[in-house]
């Protein structure tokens, strides 16, 4: 039998006596050219009117059926009703207004790039990741969906504190910078939030997310150009006399990219002036993106080692700008490493308990905390400390690098962690001072002083924190 000569009940719904019967009927039309490619079957779904009334669908008048054989009726073509699929001898279909249409196959889109001129920092990043962390052969990016790896998951956040300028990092990578709120610093991550990212892996083989602490508008304007391209607008519109870069998309022209879409980033050269004195300075500081990158780190590459969701201690201990005076954890709080490193970033602490009748005898402990306790890392007691002496805590299975201790006066001191002359990784050092203070927001103590003194009658102690790599 002809398909366009079958007609189907799909149900009949038993109803008590005395209510209104809901019946779902397939009626049979002549196979004719199908007003659209979906609905080419002759097979139409028509829920049934009130009884005693006519049903008008797409202009069409339906007379009631409700007392009638449906496998004896004919109802004309109603091109409302789009056929989605059967089951046994019947064909199964959607309202129109509520078809859904089936997601497209994922397409390569062609290619993003931010202008690295004006985003240099953000290029610094991308091109670490695609450059040193990938060998120059990037992968393909992808759209996300639902399911993606959030910025909270990644170990960063929209909002301060994560982890840039939240102590130790800030005192890392900010104070050495400037100690204003001008430069902003935001971490950058890479691949970033609105590209398809997989969940943590202790195990993976390489980096997941390229982490760098860069200036606000770095950050934002570089996620502002993948956003247009990904969108079709701005300069990658193709509607649009601005839509410069459209030509780069790829298929499906200015419409915007679906779930598992692919494209590339390219990191923009081309706005800088060759011979330019400004601009040559600019693009050599961009090391990661040259054809031959050296991809030594220059002190602002890291990445998340543990990220902890569920800890009541929090990502990080200061956060908020209010909070002051506790200490970061490892075991409690989020962990990063500078890459290329074998240890996690650490906040340590030194106490200098001093006595003695012109207050020359220094007890030195040094220490950081791990589940709320004080794990001492090394210990010194000095007699006859005056001003000018110095000593030095050496490397050790517990100390990282060497600490050396200066005192300049009763109770002011000079540090040295590392060595800063190391033409490989100077920035593995850090060196202070008791009166040294940092952006205040987000350091250690209120005024953001690194030190705190305290004094009683016979001995006076001083506190510092620094951050240790």
């Amino acid at each position: 039998m002809a398909l366009a000569a079958t007609l189907h009940v799909m149900e009949l719904k038993a109803v008590t006596s005395g209510q209104q019967s809901t019946k779902t009927l397939f009626v049979s039309t002549p196979q004719g050219p199908a007003s659209n490619n979906l609905s080419d079957t002759g097979h139409t779904y028509v829920p049934d009117a009130p009884q005693g009334q006519a049903s008008t669908l797409s202009g069409h008048a339906v007379p009631d059926t409700s007392n009638t054989d449906e496998r004896d009726g004919t109802l004309p073509r109603v091109d409302i009703y789009l056929p989605y699929g059967t089951t046994g001898d019947q064909t199964l279909v959607h309202r129109a207004d509520a078809f859904v249409k089936r997601k497209q196959d994922p397409q390569y889109r062609g290619k993003c790039k931010v202008d690295c001129k004006y985003r240099p920092q953000s290029c610094q990043n991308i091109c670490y990741y695609q450059n040193c962390i990938h060998g120059g052969r990037p992968p393909l990016y992808r759209e996300p969906g639902l399911k993606s790896l959030t910025r909270i998951e990644a170990g960063v956040s929209v909002k301060p504190g994560t982890p840039c300028n939240a102590g130790p990092f800030a005192q890392k990578f900010w104070d050495p910078r400037s100690q204003s709120k001008a430069l902003n610093l935001q971490c950058d991550e890479w691949p970033m939030v609105s590209q398809k990212r997989e969940a943590p892996n202790s195990a993976a083989p390489k980096i997941q997310i390229s982490l760098r602490c860069i200036p606000g508008r770095d950050n934002s304007d570089a996620g502002n150009d993948i956003k247009q391209c990904r969108e079709g607008a701005g300069k990658w519109s193709a509607k649009k006399p601005t839509g410069i870069l459209s030509g780069e998309r790829g298929v499906a022209g200015s419409s915007p990219f679906v779930e598992d879409d692919t494209y590339e980033v390219v990191p923009y050269m081309g706005s800088f002036i060759k011979d330019n004195e400004a601009d040559d300075a600019l693009r050599e500081t961009l090391k990661y993106c040259e054809p031959n990158p050296d991809c030594s780190n220059d002190g602002l590459q890291m990445y998340a080692t543990n990220i902890r969701l569920d800890k009541g201690a929090g990502k990080f201990p200061n956060n908020d700008g209010k909070t002051r005076g506790k200490p970061y954890d490892n075991a409690l709080h989020n962990t990063y490493r500078m890459a290329g490193e074998s240890a996690d970033i650490r906040q340590l602490h030194i106490s200098l308990k001093i006595t003695g009748d012109n207050w020359n005898d220094v007890l030195t402990r040094v220490y950081y905390y791990e589940n709320g306790n004080q794990v001492e890392l090394a210990k010194k007691n000095t007699e006859g400390m005056k001003a000018n002496d110095e000593f030095t805590l050496p490397v050790s299975n517990t100390l990282l690098q060497e600490l050396r201790v200066k005192k300049t006066d009763c109770t002011d001191f000079e540090f040295t962690y590392g060595n800063p002359s190391d033409a490989n990784k100077p920035w593995k050092a850090f060196d202070f001072n008791t009166g040294d203070k940092g952006y205040k927001p987000y350091s250690y103590t209120l005024s953001g002083d690194y030190c705190v003194t305290e004094s009683k009658p016979k001995m006076k102690t001083v506190r510092c924190t620094f951050p240790a790599v």
